[in-house]
């Protein structure tokens, strides 16, 4: 038996014995690999659990809004980015060790590590929408075999001083993460692989929340992952991940983020699926180019999706924009946003996980009401006090979804795939829009919100004016006058 782990990792029946460290090698870049499907996956109670179903890969184009939350990879940032592996001619110390553009370090083909954990020190959190490796991994073109990456997450650092280990007690469990499920791949002759996933918001996943400036992430490189105990099986033959610098020490003109201290632990003395402190504590500052060196792994963000920017608080919350839902769950995710170009703000959601398949409308809402309502700015913090989102169903099978702001301004909602960022969601103005499947704008008269303009609407609305109650102002203007009821009563007398 293993000692306590925050993962259960095992052996495949041929792996091999481990060694010390070999001497750095360069190697260039292979073929570039995709997975075929994908998962998230979190820690509940202590063990890795996968959320949700495997999602079938597909490489996403149109990288032009793509930001960086932490590089030690090596790529471009910005419009017509490819996520190849460059810079390594372009660092001040490139000349002296020969390198080119995708030159990468490595521990001989030999060298056998499956499973590791670097601290990150600088990083933008964000929801993760690629990542990029480069992995030595079957430097044979006549053999295949599964391969599995697990990139996990944690707002918890190594221990630097290496007294303790990842896989102690004392060592905190992974938030969550993401595994990339490649199917059988064939070897090359460079066994250099570089990997870029594209598309991976529509799992949910985001970088640690940075409060202190320190978090850590685990790489696994395995054969097999069981879904239901979260256990994988390490890969069977040597592989590792290739080694780079971290963005802000590159000195490379890329423009890229991140930063991490020299240290990391790999599961190389022995390889047993468990990280030993000191013995698998080691420091990565090599005087080679760039210096110190890290896995040679990047997190890619979109957060370009909207501005983040709340709306001011007035210390009011007006008339809300009611929009219909109707139909059952597809139980596929969706984007949002809510936009006001009179008054300046914009909000999104680029990622809202789907609801059961066959859900119902008023699930549909109260999920899509509970995302406004959590939804972060550019600071990292929601709107509480000037958007407010709330659902019911007083029509069912089909519900209604307010949301009311704190500004006297119409505002549009915006809906799509996840992933999607405006200009590519349908405005619901008034719709309908098929998101979950659709959803349209109600009638302004229709005060309750119930699909129906009749005297109940009439009556809320007096009880409301008369009492001065922001969500009277009809007319948008910032007050409550007689000019919003006249509005309201025209309003009422057309109906929809």
């Amino acid at each position: 038996m293993l000692k306590p782990m925050l993962l259960a990792l095992t052996l495949a029946a041929v792996a091999p014995t481990s060694a010390a460290k070999p001497p750095l090698q360069i190697a260039e870049m292979g073929p570039k690999i995709d997975p075929i499907r994908m998962c998230a996956v979190k820690t509940v109670n202590g063990k890795l659990q996968m959320v949700g179903d495997w999602v079938p890969y597909n490489s996403f184009s149109g990288r032009s809004g793509e930001s960086c939350l932490y590089d030690c990879y090596g790529r471009a940032w910005g419009p017509g980015s490819t996520g190849d592996p460059i810079g390594g001619n372009t660092m001040p110390c490139s000349a002296a060790f020969g390198l080119s553009a995708s030159s990468r370090w490595y521990f001989g083909g030999d060298y056998y590590n499956p499973n590791m954990v670097e601290d990150l020190t600088v990083w933008n959190s964000g929801m993760i929408e690629s990542i990029n490796a480069g992995l030595w991994w079957l430097n044979d073109p006549t053999q295949s075999r599964h391969l599995i990456l697990a990139f996990l997450l944690s707002e918890d650092p190594i221990d630097v001083p290496c007294s303790l280990s990842p896989d102690s007690n004392a060592y905190p469990s992974p938030n969550e993460g993401v595994v990339l499920d490649f199917g059988m791949v064939l070897g090359s002759n460079t066994g250099y692989f570089p990997i870029d996933a594209t598309g991976i918001i529509v799992l949910g996943a985001t970088m640690p929340v940075n409060q202190d400036g320190a978090a850590s992430y685990r790489a696994i490189i395995a054969e097999d992952f069981d879904t239901i105990t979260g256990a994988f099986t390490l890969s069977s033959g040597p592989c590792q991940f290739m080694l780079w610098g971290a963005g802000t020490i590159r000195n490379d003109g890329l423009n890229a983020c991140g930063d991490q201290t020299s240290i990391s632990y790999d599961d190389d003395n022995p390889t047993d699926g468990v990280l030993d402190a000191p013995g698998e504590c080691y420091d990565n500052a090599f005087g080679v180019c760039p210096d110190p060196l890290g896995k040679m792994v990047a997190y890619c963000g979109a957060t370009y999706c909207c501005a983040g920017i709340c709306p001011t608080n007035t210390n009011s919350l007006y008339s809300p924009q009611n929009y219909g839902i109707s139909g059952t769950a597809s139980g596929t995710p969706w984007a949002w946003a809510l936009s006001s170009a009179t008054g300046g703000w914009e909000m999104c959601d680029s990622h809202v996980p789907g609801v059961t398949s066959g859900g119902s409308s008023l699930a549909l809402a109260e999920a899509f009401a509970n995302s406004i309502n959590t939804a972060l700015n550019s600071s990292g913090v929601a709107c509480t006090a000037t958007i407010y989102a709330w659902a019911d169903a007083p029509n069912p099978p089909d519900a209604t979804l307010h949301i009311s702001t704190s500004m006297p301004d119409l505002f549009d909602l915006s809906v799509g795939p996840s992933g999607a960022c405006i200009p590519d969601l349908c405005c619901v103005c008034p719709g309908p829009c098929f998101f979950n499947p659709q959803i349209r704008l109600l009638c302004p008269s229709d005060f309750n919100g119930d699909g129906f303009v009749v005297g109940d609407d009439f009556d809320g609305y007096v009880a409301a004016f008369e009492s001065g109650d922001a969500v009277a102002d009809f007319n948008y203007d910032g007050f409550v006058t007689g000019d919003d009821f006249d509005s309201f009563v025209a309003a009422f007398e057309v109906g929809c």
